[in-house]
């Protein structure tokens, strides 16, 4: 799953055999890529599942390439619906995810990921170093971190249950009382869409932490970044790869949709 999970004695069998990706891994792959990413240039797998940090959870990540002229936002929504569809590799726990970039953000993507794998001609673009970060290094982050998110989270379950006692107590009240029912309603939904305001400010956050480990504490200086990869140890990382092992990146991205599709 990430630098934060600890070394196994070999990369995922499920996926690779040895130093090579399985042929029915990659057939599964390119036949996605060709069904579904017409026009592709290339295909790559990056991230945690090329190392041996990795857990049953993990997700094969892979690129695809358009040239660079080409207009990536149709293929980029197929990519997000594939996504939400889950795939899953036949015979494995892992679920492959698709994003679309063109040669300049691959390349960017590259320098940047721990291993990749071209799923052109098999063979490593960048083989992947032996990263591991003890997140107990980080727990005092992580716990500050979720401490806001836990409270909002905590009074939006409640809202929500209110809203929903509300609805069943208006059905069977007398008709004199249901606008009272109703500027409750309202009340309450104004109460959610505070609780959602400040969950999306915390992802925003969050997101923003995680750049900053990529960016700015090697500003200037992205060949020393690349070469020892120690962006990928920074704190904010670290605290964002926490979040997204105990479910929280996962949950601020829906409550953030949600927020994103309330009336203004």
């Amino acid at each position: 799953m990430s630098i934060i999970d600890y070394k196994r004695r070999t990369k995922s069998p499920f996926i690779w055999d040895g130093d090579v990706m399985r042929p029915q891994v990659r057939a599964f792959i390119l036949g996605l890529i060709k069904q579904n990413f017409p026009g592709a240039i290339g295909a790559f797998v990056l991230g945690s599942i090329t190392t041996l940090h990795w857990n049953n959870s993990a997700d094969v990540d892979v690129n695809v390439v358009y040239p660079e002229k080409t207009k990536t936002r149709p293929w980029q929504t197929i990519a997000i619906s594939m996504a939400k569809e889950k795939i899953y590799i036949p015979e494995t726990p892992h679920i492959v995810n698709f994003y679309v970039n063109k040669p300049k953000d691959a390349k960017d993507a590259i320098d940047r990921t721990v291993g990749a794998y071209n799923l052109g001609n098999g063979a490593w673009l960048k083989r992947p170093d032996d990263l591991y970060v003890d997140p107990a290094t980080q727990e005092d982050k992580f716990k500050k971190q979720i401490e806001d998110i836990d409270i909002n989270v905590a009074e939006l379950n409640r809202d929500v249950k209110d809203i929903q006692l509300i609805i069943e107590t208006f059905r069977h009240a007398p008709d004199d009382e249901k606008q009272l029912m109703l500027d409750h309603l309202l009340d309450k939904k104004k109460e959610i869409e505070e609780d959602l305001k400040a969950l999306t400010e915390e992802y925003d956050e969050l997101h923003k932490a995680r750049l900053a480990a990529f960016e700015k504490e090697f500003a200037g200086d992205r060949n020393a970044a690349n070469k020892h990869l120690l962006n990928q140890t920074l704190p904010g990382n670290v605290v964002f790869k926490m979040m997204e092992r105990y479910g929280y990146r996962e949950l601020l991205e829906k409550l953030r949709d949600i927020q994103k599709g309330l009336p203004a």
